[in-house]
């Protein structure tokens, strides 16, 4: 089991490593070419689509290495948290503070649009309307989960970041595990109670930390 399960290792380490590269090449291209007034709204909106796309992946529960397991949205999310970092430590804590408001707002309509698709009328010959709205609803509870969770710890993220003396990998290095560890105590318990068994809950709450 213990071999099946680091078999799919690479994989998940490999996911994570593409999302770095993908986010962070976008920004070093524009930087590249000169365009660093493109900088702000590209990484804004990096930040937006990788949190969106946490809210999805994170619906489903990964498992490798004996016990570990992990929602799988914790990759974008961890890059979600490093673009904001950067867009922090450019352009101030001001704007980290809007970039996040805007966020919650934008999370706020993923949920409200799942929740209209969900109660809306299916037409009378399709007969799929159970399983999606499992898959949905579950989508819609994680939207909220996010909400609450990331306006608490990527608040406090912005403020840690912006605080801390030193260079950039000392600032990211102090907040970063600290706003993801407040994050999984938060977003875990209010997306995944009742839902997955409570001994699950408290690995995904252990796993998921830095």
């Amino acid at each position: 089991m213990i071999l099946n399960n680091l078999a799919g290792l690479p994989e998940l380490y490999g996911y994570a490593l593409v999302t770095y590269i993908a986010v962070a090449g976008v920004l070093w291209l524009l930087h590249r070419f000169g365009r660093d007034d493109l900088l702000l709204p590209v990484a804004a909106m990096n930040y937006m689509l990788l949190l969106t796309i946490s809210q999805y992946t994170a619906s489903k529960i990964g498992s490798f290495v004996g016990p570990l397991v992990i929602p799988l949205g914790v990759f974008t999310y961890s890059a979600s948290v490093a673009m904001l970092d950067f867009l922090t430590l450019r352009y101030g804590r001001r704007v980290g503070y809007w970039v996040v408001r805007i966020a919650a707002y934008l999370q706020a309509l993923v949920f409200i649009i799942n929740w209209l698709v969900i109660v809306y009328p299916p037409a009378p010959f399709w007969n799929l309307q159970s399983a999606f709205t499992s898959i949905m609803g579950q989508s819609a509870r994680i939207a909220m989960a996010s909400i609450t969770a990331f306006l608490i710890s990527e608040t406090y993220d912005v403020f840690l970041v912006s605080r801390l003396g030193g260079g950039i990998l000392r600032r990211v290095g102090y907040s970063d595990p600290v706003a993801m560890t407040i994050d999984t105590l938060v977003f875990i318990p209010t997306a995944f109670y009742g839902v997955v068994p409570n001994n699950v809950l408290l690995l995904l709450m252990r796993h998921s930390s830095p």
